[in-house]
């Protein structure tokens, strides 16, 4: 039996929340609460398995909440939004503090059933993932870059990869040789106030691929959520090329690999994070069969290892990495 505590201050929100999720039989809603405290101490009395959390609740900072909760008690926790400007920013920073994933909430509450099986998925995969790999530490002072490469490299990542993206970019300095393309699964909207947060913290300079950006030294382009991000090359630069073409999720890791592979050949570094699924063991095999080299994430420090592994699993990992060695292995391969 997965145990799940709600936090939402909305009534009729917990409770359709709890009507959905209960109508799964091996998931229980132990508890709601709207109160920050009483949250808090129910959570160390009932030990749920998962904590949903409203990430808008009216009075009440949310994330302080859920810092409490990584610093007291740590635990599993999905946050809920609405896709308005501030619930993509909260949600996103929800994430960096340590939330597992967030869900986004239809604009009208009547239509919450829409998101049944999509929040019933991702309190079973909460449910399973160790604790410890919620929190990530910090990463070592910026490594030294070498003045110039040729190189691309493409970072891939799904479930808990926000996190372990800003870690890497965060080790870079600013004077980083290579192009840089973040393929990181999230939905329509949400890309730009990723690549924004990014861009504040990171040393690079960080923006949303639109069609036809440059691909410059130095520069990190965040595939748009709801598309597909391919690379042209026109004279001597490198372009994005931006596409709905069918794929489970868009952006698509494979589609930007094969893509980049083609145009760049033997100097791409593709890195397949933490993630659900299997998007990018496609991709890596045109990385290999053109000479790139291949990093992937470890189980040790994934938060899910379903990508990593399934490249492993097939012979195409190069180097098999913990997330804080990652970052030297880019700049050794450059």
């Amino acid at each position: 039996m997965i145990k799940v505590l709600i936090i939402a201050d909305s009534y009729f929100f917990g409770v359709k929340l709890t009507c959905m999720l209960e109508s799964e039989p091996e998931i229980k809603v132990i508890h709601r609460s709207g109160l920050a405290e009483e949250a808090l101490d129910k959570i160390e009395l009932l030990e749920p398995d998962v904590v949903l959390l409203d990430i808008e609740m009216k009075g009440v900072h949310a994330l302080d909440i859920l810092y409490n909760i990584m610093l007291l008690d740590p635990t599993p926790t999905i946050v809920v939004g609405r896709e308005s400007d501030l619930g993509r920013r909260e949600m996103l920073s929800a994430l960096g503090y340590g939330a597992v994933d967030f869900i986004v909430m239809p604009n009208r509450l009547s239509d919450l059933e829409e998101m049944k099986e999509e929040l019933i998925a991702l309190v079973r995969v909460a449910s399973s993932l160790e604790i410890k790999k919620l929190v990530i530490k910090k990463p070592k002072k910026k490594l030294s870059a070498p003045k110039i490469s040729e190189k691309v490299l493409v970072l891939g990542a799904s479930c808990g990869g926000v996190a372990t993206i800003r870690t890497i970019l965060s080790s870079f300095p600013k004077d980083f040789p290579a192009a840089v393309l973040v393929v990181q699964h999230m939905p329509a909207g949400f890309t730009k106030a990723f690549a924004e947060t990014l861009d504040a913290v990171c040393p690079l300079k960080v923006e949303e691929a639109k069609e036809g950006s440059l691909l410059d030294k130095g520069k990190v382009l965040v595939a748009p959520g709801g598309y597909n991000l391919e690379v042209v090359q026109k004279g001597k630069h490198l372009f994005t090329q931006l596409n709905k073409k069918h794929t489970i999720v868009k952006p698509c890791i494979d589609v930007t690999l094969k893509s980049v592979s083609k145009v760049c050949g033997k100097n791409v570094i593709a890195v397949i994070l933490t993630g659900m699924g299997d998007d990018g063991a496609n991709g890596v095999k045109w990385v290999k069969k053109n000479g790139g080299k291949i990093i992937v994430q470890d189980e040790s420090t994934s938060l899910i290892f379903g990508m990593p592994k399934m490249i492993i699993r097939n012979g195409d990992a190069d180097f098999i990495l913990p997330l804080l060695g990652i970052a030297d292995k880019i700049v050794e391969i450059l």
